[in-house]
């Protein structure tokens, strides 16, 4: 009896000790998965290009200041390519992680890929106009926002960087003419002001400048960290408390360019 009971025991311990084991290893792989990025073990065991975009776009565009992981979200769209050569926007988002990058020639390769196949491509114009910017190309670039414009008019960002190529170029007369449209319809909007004012700065309307510079700089204090995300969509939210203390610094550095004129 004793003997048998003692075996109940040892049997009880040993699934007590069996089912924790069970639960930490489960627990341990769970640790292992997130480290290295896959921290959703259902994607190893039934993997899908929609669904290596999901876990993707979770960490990217989707992300909050938790979430965001530029690394993982890079593999996740990688594992999509791998999966589906063909899903629809992986070239594109690929594209905006080597821009955020610096890997700007990756980038422009990247999302000429995805104009190639793609049949509703506006977006890829605007991400090929701002790789284009960075690479001291504003003409062409300029040409890709007007594409981007055509189907969104009055999309306050690309009227934005649609005019910071033309200024990078030196068309301070066209800056002056899309800026002066464009404050019209976004007379708050501390970046569009801001590039107009210089222009005007650079045309010798001195005077005019000041005045729309201050009036850039003043709109600044409404600009929340999450309009700055907006404007600067893939960026680690992380950064836009500086982001908007950047904005306000050039801003500031551009009316003192202008009264050091005077």
């Amino acid at each position: 009896m004793v003997g048998t009971l003692s075996k109940r025991v040892l049997l009880l311990c040993l699934c007590v000790l069996f089912l924790g084991g069970a639960f930490l290893f489960r627990i341990e792989l769970s640790n292992a998965f997130f480290r290295l990025g896959l921290s959703y073990p259902s994607f190893l065991f039934d993997p899908s290009a929609g669904r290596a975009y999901r876990i993707a776009m979770h960490h990217f565009d989707d992300a909050t200041e938790r979430s965001y992981n530029i690394e993982t979200a890079e593999r996740f769209f990688r594992y999509t390519e791998q999966l589906d050569r063909d899903y629809p926007r992986v070239n594109h988002q690929l594209a905006r992680i080597a821009f955020l990058k610096g890997q700007n020639d990756i980038a422009l390769a990247r999302i000429d890929a995805e104009l190639a196949i793609c049949d509703n491509c506006a977006a890829s114009h605007y991400i090929r106009g701002l790789i284009l910017g960075f690479m001291g190309r504003p003409q062409e670039a300029a040409e890709e926002f007007k594409t981007f414009l055509l189907w969104d008019p009055v999309n306050w960002a690309a009227l934005n960087d649609l005019l910071w190529v033309l200024f990078a170029a030196g068309e301070y007369e066209e800056v002056k003419k899309e800026g002066a449209e464009a404050v019209a319809l976004f007379p708050y909007n501390p970046w569009i002001l801001n590039t107009y004012g210089m222009a005007l700065f650079y045309l010798g309307e001195e005077d005019t400048a000041l005045e729309i510079l201050e009036r850039s700089l003043f709109y600044t204090r409404f600009v929340t960290e999450e309009k700055w995300l907006t404007a600067y969509p893939g960026n680690d939210p992380k950064i836009a408390p500086r982001g908007v203390s950047a904005l306000r610094d050039a801003i500031r550095e551009n009316i003192h360019t202008v009264l050091s004129k005077e």
